[in-house]
């Protein structure tokens, strides 16, 4: 299985460059995680769960 990451799109990031640096670094961090969670379990499962991951970290932290 061929594994590859590929760099956020910086079309739509209109942040600070050091903010940019930042998004780019736990892009790639939780990237790499994930790919080793695939060695294990199957590439569905380990993206439904980033997925419900994502929705529950958004409900905790954007305001009614």
């Amino acid at each position: 299985m061929i594994y590859y990451t590929q760099p956020i799109q910086k079309d739509w990031l209109k942040m600070p460059k050091n903010k940019e640096k930042e998004l780019q670094d736990i892009y790639n961090k939780i990237f790499e995680e994930s790919v080793k969670h695939m060695k294990t379990y199957e590439a569905q499962m380990v993206a439904g769960t980033l997925m419900a991951i994502a929705i529950r970290l958004y409900r905790t932290s954007l305001s009614d």
